[in-house]
C-alpha cells in the first residue's frame, strides 16, 4: 500500500528505465500496488501474504438495513466486518 506521492512516483518512467517503478516492482514482489490515505504521507508498506503469515477473520456482526422498495424488489444493505490477522510479524514491512 502507498501514499498517493509515492504512488505517481512509481508510475513515473525513468530515463535510464523502460518500464515504470510500479512495473518493476509488482515484477519482483509478484503482487499488487493498492493506494490508501491511512498510510500517511510518504510511506508505503510491504506485505507477505502467504496463509502462514496473515488471516481473513470475518466478524460475527451482521448488520442488515432496509432501503426501500423499487418496481416490486425491496432492496438491503448488508454489513459485515473484516480484520487482516497478522500472524508473523516479520511479515509486514513499513517504509517511510
Amino acid at each position: 500500500m502507498l501514499w498517493q506521492s509515492a504512488l505517481t512516483y512509481m508510475h513515473s518512467y525513468s530515463v535510464y528505465r523502460s518500464a515504470p517503478e510500479s512495473e518493476r516492482i509488482k515484477t519482483l514482489v509478484g503482487g499488487g500496488l493498492y493506494m490508501t490515505p491511512a498510510l500517511g504521507l510518504n510511506k508505503a508498506v510491504l506485505v507477505c501474504a502467504e496463509p502462514q503469515n496473515m488471516d481473513l477473520v470475518i466478524g460475527q456482526d451482521l448488520i442488515t438495513g432496509y432501503m426501500g422498495s423499487a418496481k416490486l424488489n425491496h432492496e438491503f444493505r448488508v454489513f459485515e466486518t473484516a480484520l487482516l490477522r497478522i500472524k508473523c510479524k516479520d511479515a509486514v514491512v513499513v517504509f517511510g
